[in-house]
Formats: structure tokens, C-alpha cells, sequence
């Protein structure tokens, strides 16, 4: 079978969308008061992983209230790779 290509041009669109919103984001202590707008692929995975954890978690609510711990995570390593990158 014939490999296929893959575009890696909107991978890395999205990455860059991210980066300059989580630098953008860093210029706020707690909250941007709506005045950032989030890249849409940034909600959609954050809507996904919600709803992979309320499904895996069996409908436990609970387990979905903790990710806000894990999001907070994720945002210190977004904005600690956009200071290495």
C-alpha cells in the first residue's frame, strides 16, 4: 500500500494559534475577562477531554470537576513550552 501524506500545515497553524494565545494569556494573573478569544481547536479539545473523562469515569461528576486541576497543568506547560519554543 501506497503511504499516505499527510498536511501537517494546519498542526502547525494550530500550534502557533495556541502559543500566541497562551502567551497572550500569561499577561493576566487569573483571568483575561473575555478579552482574549481562544483558538477554536483549543475549546474543542478541552470539550473533548471533558467528555472522554465523563464517559471513562462512568458518569461520575466528581472526576469531572477535577479537571480543572489537570487544566491548570496543562496551562503551566503550554506556557512553559512557548518560552522554550
Amino acid at each position: 500500500a501506497k503511504p499516505r501524506k499527510i498536511d501537517v500545515m494546519p498542526f502547525v497553524l494550530w500550534h502557533l494559534q495556541i502559543a500566541d494565545f497562551v502567551k497572550e494569556l500569561g499577561q493576566y494573573e487569573y483571568h483575561s475577562n473575555g478579552l482574549l478569544d481562544a483558538p477554536k481547536v483549543l475549546s474543542d479539545i478541552v470539550e473533548s477531554l471533558i467528555g472522554a473523562i465523563y464517559v471513562d469515569s462512568k458518569y461520575n461528576q466528581e472526576q469531572v470537576w477535577q479537571v480543572n486541576v489537570f487544566l491548570r497543568t496543562v496551562k503551566s506547560w503550554l506556557l512553559f513550552l512557548t518560552v522554550v519554543w
